[in-house]
């Protein structure tokens, strides 16, 4: 994330009246701020790590879309997996594209193409990237077939939060 979440010293006080002794009454201003940031994190992390984006029995191309609203700057990891069902008899390729922001420049992956025209001809991978606060991780796939739609597959992409 944007800055690491520092622990509570121990000598900091969390409820009103600690200085006291009492150590009953109401949070702390301080306290409540640090819990609340913590919150958000985890609330990010249970995000990040919902299911993927999956498209089943594809016949054209996936226009470039939002995968992932980043909310905190950091670290993640994107990866994606497509797979050919019913190939083209001819050619046909299929190639992923993953965008995002850091330091308010756009940033690009493309990866391999995959030409081979096979049944069940597949790629997988995965990048890890840094990115700006709210900004957005895209992805997109492109796709040939020599016999317009014939070439069939299967896509998958996801987000994880590295830090």
């Amino acid at each position: 994330m944007s800055a690491a979440l520092a622990p509570i010293a121990s000598t900091a006080v969390i409820v009103e009246g600690q200085e006291s002794g009492r150590g009953v009454g109401t949070i702390t201003v301080f306290f409540r701020q640090w819990l609340l940031s913590l919150i958000a994190r985890v609330q990010q992390a249970i995000f990040v790590s919902s299911p993927p984006t999956k498209t089943i029995n594809a016949t054209a191309a996936i226009v470039t879309a939002t995968l992932h609203a980043v909310k905190f700057a950091g670290e993640y990891r994107v990866g994606y997996y497509f797979q050919k069902i019913v190939p083209d008899g001819a050619a046909s390729t299929l190639q992923v594209t993953i965008g995002w922001l850091y330091r308010g420049v756009a940033q690009t992956f493309v990866g391999p193409l995959l030409a081979t025209d096979t049944i069940n001809a597949y790629q997988g991978g995965s990048i890890e990237l840094m990115a700006d606060a709210n900004s957005d991780i895209t992805y997109a796939i492109a796709y040939s077939s020599t016999t317009p739609n014939k070439m069939t597959y299967d896509a998958a992409a996801w987000v994880e939060v590295i830090a």
